[in-house]
């Protein structure tokens, strides 16, 4: 048994040798002489040694392939799963794109692609259930690409591309990893998802359905409701509804005392023309800031999770009309999104659009917060990135789709009930 540079590399980063924490948690430590030794060097000596359990190392090597660095994920739809939700309808797909002979397997070390073979299938794991159809599907790609080599030659090296595909759910989630000094186009992301889907469409016929706007929807739904959840929890800014007749009042004086050229005159007081300004919303959205920027002022950017809330919203990218794609950020890093002047003017716009096209929220975690951003802007699919430097694993993706499947199944529940609504009328 051997272990290739290019899997090391795909597992392994700079700041952390996720191989040797493996081993030493399997109580495989370097010996002295071995101190010092590359990663590859000492995995292959373990092997010639029998010192690694390769069934436990295999399953150490699916687990860092399916996520790890594969931190850009594409959600898709799928249509019509009864054509291959059978272990069979995969036989031949496998039998041609794998050199395992069974439908569940995992030969990761041993199934590297080369140039004749450029793509490979190294790894599946299934979830049946009592009748023997599929629930679940992981399957791990493996594809020959090149890199730019030091001296501008190319270099030797793979990819894996994970892919699990969701029975109950109609599902289908692709990962990759964004790697630097990829020489080729036709060997980046973009490229590797399409050779994948078509390797899918083509070879096990898994089709994926045109989303439209729908994850729109859910994107502005999720926004909405994780910033309203911290406003509501400032006392002052649930007070401010107590202020209207006093705004109204202030603003209808303002208007009624300048000399302004664009209104019209009324019973009692003078209107603006419709397109010159909401000023009487402008007012009451400067009241709402005050009531936020007095609660943050001076609190730690820490002290916001302390409210109990689900997760921050750091960034927002919506259309601001037919045309204009507006985006808000926090105006620093400290700052999230909901507490910036430029979002408080800006908030009844996304809320008449009522669709987003992407957001970047923050989630907390065990260690750290996750940085998920979500990116709706292609209509096949919902785009979710794992930002910043985390060890991205199972259960940051769960949490990533939680979320997102709860409003995603509040939009649903709403649609239901205006098509209700309209039925009954």
């Amino acid at each position: 048994m051997y272990i290739s540079q290019a899997l090391i590399d795909n597992i392994n980063d700079s700041n952390s040798n996720a191989i040797e924490v493996y081993l030493r948690a399997n109580n495989i430590q370097k010996t002295e002489e071995d101190e010092g030794m590359e990663t590859k060097l000492w995995v292959n000596k373990l092997f010639g040694q029998s010192k690694i359990n390769l069934d436990n190392f295999e399953e150490f090597l699916f687990s860092e392939l399916f996520y790890g660095k594969r931190k850009l994920i594409r959600v898709y739809k799928i249509d019509e799963c009864r054509k291959y939700s059978l272990p069979t309808d995969w036989g031949e797909g496998l039998a041609l794109y794998s050199d395992s002979k069974g439908y569940e397997f995992s030969n990761i070390l041993s199934s590297e692609p080369n140039e004749k073979k450029t793509a490979k299938i190294v790894a599946t794991k299934m979830i049946k259930n009592e009748d023997g159809e599929l629930n679940n599907l992981k399957l791990i790609f493996a594809y020959d690409i090149k890199l730019q080599g030091k001296d501008g030659e190319l270099e030797k090296s793979c990819v894996y591309i994970p892919v699990e595909i969701d029975f109950i759910n109609e599902r289908m989630i692709i990962k990759a990893w964004q790697r630097k000094r990829v020489a080729l186009e036709t060997d980046r992301c973009e490229s590797l998802f399409e050779r994948t889907l078509n390797i899918l469409n083509n070879n096990f016929h898994v089709k994926y359905v045109n989303i439209g706007t729908k994850h729109k929807k859910v994107l502005y739904q999720l926004s909405k409701n994780l910033i309203d959840n911290v406003y509501n929890q400032i006392p002052a800014f649930k007070a401010v509804a107590d202020c209207s007749e006093i705004i109204e009042g202030f603003s209808n004086e303002i208007i009624n005392r300048l000399p302004l050229e664009n209104v019209v005159d009324s019973d009692e007081n003078k209107i603006l023309n419709e397109g010159v300004m909401q000023f009487e919303r402008e007012i009451y959205n400067d009241v709402e800031g005050l009531a936020i920027n007095d609660y943050f002022f001076e609190k730690k950017f820490s002290d916001i999770w302390d409210m109990g809330i689900e997760g921050i919203v750091a960034r927002i990218r919506f259309k601001d009309g037919e045309k204009v794609i507006t985006s808000l950020k926090g105006e620093n890093t400290a700052m999230p999104i909901f507490v910036t002047k430029t979002f408080m003017t800006l908030r009844e716009r996304m809320n008449a659009e009522k669709r987003v096209e992407a957001i970047w929220i923050a989630l907390a975690r065990e260690k750290s917060n996750l940085n998920l951003k979500y990116d709706a802007a292609d209509a096949d699919y919902l785009e979710i990135w794992i930002r910043y430097g985390i060890k991205f694993r199972e259960d940051d993706m769960q949490m990533a789709l939680r979320i997102y499947d709860k409003y995603e199944e509040q939009v649903f529940e709403s649609v239901e009930k205006q098509i209700e609504n309209a039925v009954g009328q």
